[in-house]
């Protein structure tokens, strides 16, 4: 993850997904009200993250409490 290679960011592995979730808090933080998933990772309601499914789900409950997740409808 250290080294420079064309096409990746550094200190970012190459799948990206961490990658798409920082750059949406951006959008976030620079007024984007909806900003899940705007940076093509499948957002915080992906299945992919690799964590147990309650663990997720708190983290997409604190999402929506501070405003940066809607909820599902």
């Amino acid at each position: 993850m250290d080294k420079d290679v064309r096409g990746q960011h550094w200190h970012f592995s190459h799948g990206g997904t961490l990658w798409g979730l920082m750059c949406d808090f951006r959008d976030y933080i620079l007024g984007d009200d909806d900003p899940n998933h705007n940076n093509g990772y499948g957002g915080l309601y992906s299945p992919h993250w690799g964590y147990p499914e309650e663990d997720m789900e708190l983290i997409r409950t604190y999402a929506i409490a501070i405003g940066y997740l809607k909820p599902r409808v």
